[in-house]
């Protein structure tokens, strides 16, 4: 049987409700995201895992935790799946960007590869630490099935690659907090099999706080 990659956005942060940039911020969950994790858990109980990789920022690393439950693997701390680091964007709201960083938000929003924080990285940097995170993995663990906790951006590059996608195309193809995606090895590399799976998740769980829409309007 091919390997199989198993993807998890971290549960909800304060930030995310407030909805700012949290980047490698340390932002803990919140009772919610806790929550969501659980479920999470629920739903991937039975499935037997060889390895749990998760970014090493503290939201990610409890969500992993939680999924881990009674099983003995260590929840190996990945920096490579850390967040894009968004620079001077950290802890902003959309409306500090648009006052502080005049016609840059809606760039993000419309275009994502095409922007670089200051201070900060690029999509496409994160992509290449993150697929090469993936390739090592690949190559450690063979047949076997891998969690992986990471965020919103560094999930969607890894994904979006995997597809053959554009990177603009990340607020097309958005991942809730505690959504599942699933990837299984094709050759020289991987196809997914899902994309934000979350009917694990109640309706009051199932939450999505965006920092980009297609509908967004130029100042």
């Amino acid at each position: 049987m091919a390997g199989k990659l198993i993807f998890v956005r971290h549960g909800e942060t304060p930030w995310n409700v407030e909805k700012r940039f949290q980047g490698i911020t340390e932002v803990p969950l919140n009772e919610r995201g806790r929550r969501q994790a659980a479920c999470a858990a629920k739903a991937l109980r039975d499935i037997k895992l060889d390895a749990i990789y998760s970014s090493p920022r503290e939201r990610s690393v409890e969500t992993a935790e939680i999924i881990r439950g009674d099983r003995k693997l260590e929840v190996v701390h990945e920096d490579a799946f850390r967040e894009m680091d968004s620079g001077a964007w950290e802890g902003l709201t959309a409306k500090d960007i648009d006052r502080l960083f005049p016609g840059q938000y809606y760039i993000w929003c419309l275009t994502p590869s095409q922007i670089r924080f200051k201070d900060g990285e690029t999509m496409g940097e994160v992509q290449k630490r993150a697929m090469e995170a993936i390739s090592r993995i690949d190559r450690e663990t063979g047949d076997g099935t891998v969690l992986i906790v990471s965020h919103m951006v560094c999930l969607s590059a890894i994904l979006l690659t995997m597809a053959k996608l554009s990177l603009d195309l990340m607020w097309e193809y958005p991942i809730l907090n505690c959504a599942i995606c699933t990837a299984v090895k094709d050759g020289d590399g991987f196809t997914v099999t899902g994309h934000n799976i979350c009917g694990h998740l109640p309706d009051e769980l199932r939450v999505f706080n965006p920092f980009g829409r297609k509908d967004v309007k130029k100042n």
